[in-house]
């Protein structure tokens, strides 16, 4: 047992000074990755928080973005959603609406800015086939007011 502890420790010398320099610089660009960067697809948009001067600024453009650590980039998806209210009644319960990237500033202003994908993760409505979570989530609460937000596109 001496003699494979021996043998391990032998051949772990030479590179451990190699691993070691390697994990640091994987750490830095991973950590320089989670600080500077964020990726926006077609399909998304991005409202950009400036911690700094309390600014939001909404990105169409898709892409690899470089931003400073102070801008905090929360996605919004721009397609089409189903939202719904579950019940076993026969009225129309669902409306097909998305997120109109051009009125970004009313929705600021009326919900302020959050990372919407963790709105509602943690959730306890089990008994519906549909359990609603992130931006979904704030789209439903403003689908069904009876006030037509310009945030909001309604597919009729």
């Amino acid at each position: 047992m001496k003699a494979i502890q021996l043998q391990t420790k032998f051949l772990l010398t030479p590179y451990q000074s190699k691993i070691i320099k390697t994990l640091k610089v994987v750490g830095v660009v991973f950590l320089f990755y989670l600080l500077f960067f964020n990726f926006v697809t077609v399909n998304e948009v991005t409202l950009n928080h400036n911690m700094i001067d309390g600014t939001v600024q909404c990105d169409t453009i898709p892409g690899f973005k470089l931003s400073a650590p102070w801008v905090q980039v929360s996605k919004i998806d721009k397609r089409p959603v189903r939202v719904s209210v579950d019940c076993a009644c026969r009225n129309l319960t669902s409306k097909l609406v998305a997120f109109n990237p051009k009125e970004y500033k009313s929705f600021v202003q009326k919900e302020g800015w959050a990372y919407y994908w963790l709105r509602n993760r943690v959730s306890f409505n089990m008994g519906n086939k549909q359990e609603w979570r992130g931006f979904d989530n704030v789209l439903r609460g403003y689908v069904f007011d009876q006030q037509k937000y310009k945030f909001i596109i309604y597919y009729e």
